[in-house]
């Protein structure tokens, strides 16, 4: 890296702003993690309040409905990363959001205790999937120049997404919440289409030309042809160190 490169801000670096955008895909575990604990801190009172909600929600079944979530959360993470061997990570986080979409909307629709705890389960699942998947998503697609920065933005789509639910709770009903969650859930389904998926995977599939494509669309430049070769060469050793599942059983 030259003197004159290391002096640029992160914001200069090239295709800083493309790399910043496929993020909100990539954060989406940060993005569950928010809206569902937000419905909790203010929709739950607001349903309690609303003299035609559906049905009356007592205290354990509140207490149950807020540690659904985390519970289903920690079962994503076991299964997400083998996931990618079938799709890539922009592919499932994009398949993901099909049923995070349908988990709002049944909280907004549901008419019984039993589906709100179906919905908190799938979101919790799909938030558990993504936690895993979104971390190798952002980390092969950014330059080592921002990965900082990109890696925290989980945190930052966390803190501002709770924001734009409490804000919104001074205005909206629970339902109002969940429906809002559910448009911007599409709102984030209809920008994938057009993010890429992620080079190191389209690489490790042998299909150079769509990394390049990549590549090319997350840096900003036409010459990544150095960049390339290194992918390649990472993923060239890469297989012959993968490691298997029952790996984990080997003393």
């Amino acid at each position: 890296m030259t003197g004159k490169s290391a002096q640029k801000h992160i914001y200069q670096q090239p295709g800083f702003f493309n790399q910043v955008i496929c993020a909100s895909l990539g954060s989406l575990s940060g993005i569950i993690a928010s809206t569902g604990g937000t419905f909790s801190a203010v929709g739950i009172p607001s349903f309690e309040r609303d003299e035609n909600a559906p049905f009356i929600m007592g205290e354990s079944e509140k207490a149950a409905f807020n540690s659904v979530l985390l519970l289903a959360m920690t079962f994503g993470p076991i299964v997400g990363p083998f996931m990618t061997t079938l799709e890539g990570p922009r592919t499932i986080l994009l398949l993901l959001l099909l049923p995070i979409i349908a988990s709002w909307l049944m909280l907004a629709f549901g008419d019984t205790i039993y589906v709100f705890f179906i919905s908190r389960t799938i979101l919790g699942m799909c938030g558990g999937i993504s936690s895993s998947i979104g971390q190798i998503y952002l980390t092969e697609i950014t330059s080592v120049e921002v990965r900082g920065f990109i890696s925290s933005t989980g945190m930052l789509a966390q803190c501002w997404y709770a924001f734009i639910g409490s804000v919104a709770a001074l205005f909206l009903s629970w339902r109002g919440l969940a429906i809002l969650n559910a448009v911007l859930m599409t709102v984030h389904l209809l920008l994938a289409f057009l993010f890429p998926e992620s080079p190191t995977w389209l690489l490790r599939k042998s299909t150079e030309m769509k990394a390049r494509r990549a590549l090319t669309f997350l840096r900003g430049k036409e010459n990544v042809e150095v960049e390339l070769l290194d992918l390649q060469s990472r993923v060239a050793k890469s297989k012959v160190h993968s490691q298997k599942f029952l790996d984990l059983l080997d003393r």
